[in-house]
């Protein structure tokens, strides 16, 4: 039979693009709704209905064959399950960030020393992340302009470069540092309390969550927070 080419054979691929499911297509690609979230019961048999069940794909090499396809550990390409959520979720980030400007309630100077932190900490340069928060501390303590931060910041890389050497974060120690810093950051970010949005200048509408069925914000702002914020965009203007 004569095969045809409907690609000349100097075809490149020039993009790729990825996307994600709607529920609807997820749950016609699915072929077992996940309801347990014990995987293995006490005599070490897979349990059904949960992540290693045997509908989505084999899990012993030798015995196991799946249960929609009926193929081996090795010709089983896998096979989609999901899991209907009974409450609404929804992200804790949401609470660190602004309603209006849609950023995370975190000043531009803790992000970018956050970005160079964790530049220093891929190349395993743990001194100089030490380093950056000092001038950081110092920074706040002089009460100079955004302008001598980022100076400082940039100067101080420019004679310390991250090395060309790239160090995965597998140590303990290593690890033990960015668990830190992700924590410090979300501390700043997420967990400290805010009267205005560090990027927009607005006042902060606080988020709280009922029974994870409900998620409230303040309505609107007092007389008192819309002077202090007018008082202030006239400061900075």
């Amino acid at each position: 039979m004569e095969t045809i080419n409907y690609y000349p054979s100097d075809t490149t691929i020039g993009g790729l693009l990825f996307s994600n499911y709607i529920s609807e297509e997820i749950r016609r690609l699915s072929v077992k709704e996940l309801t347990s979230s014990q995987a293995i019961d006490r005599l070490g048999v897979l349990v059904s209905d949960s992540p290693y069940d045997l509908a989505l794909r084999p899990f012993d090499k030798k015995n196991d064959r799946c249960f929609t396809c009926d193929q081996g550990f090795v010709a089983c390409s896998g096979h989609l399950g999901h899991i209907s959520l009974v409450l609404r979720v929804y992200n804790p980030v949401l609470r660190g960030c602004c309603l209006y400007c849609h950023t995370i309630q975190c000043s531009n100077v803790e992000k970018y020393l956050f970005n160079m932190q964790m530049l220093y900490l891929k190349h395993g340069q743990t001194n100089e992340i030490d380093n950056l928060q000092s001038i950081y501390k110092t920074w706040i303590l002089e009460r100079k302009s955004l302008d001598t931060f980022y100076e400082n910041i940039n100067e101080h890389m420019k004679l310390n470069p991250p090395s060309s050497t790239r160090i995965e974060a597998t140590t303990k120690n290593l690890l033990a540092i960015r668990q830190q810093l992700i924590k410090d950051f979300e501390a700043r970010a997420f967990k400290a309390k805010k009267k205005f949005c560090p990027n927009c200048n607005t006042p902060v509408r606080t988020l709280r969550a009922d029974s994870h069925s409900k998620l409230f914000y303040s309505q609107g702002v007092s007389n008192k927070q819309i002077k202090a914020y007018q008082e202030r965009m006239s400061n900075i203007r």
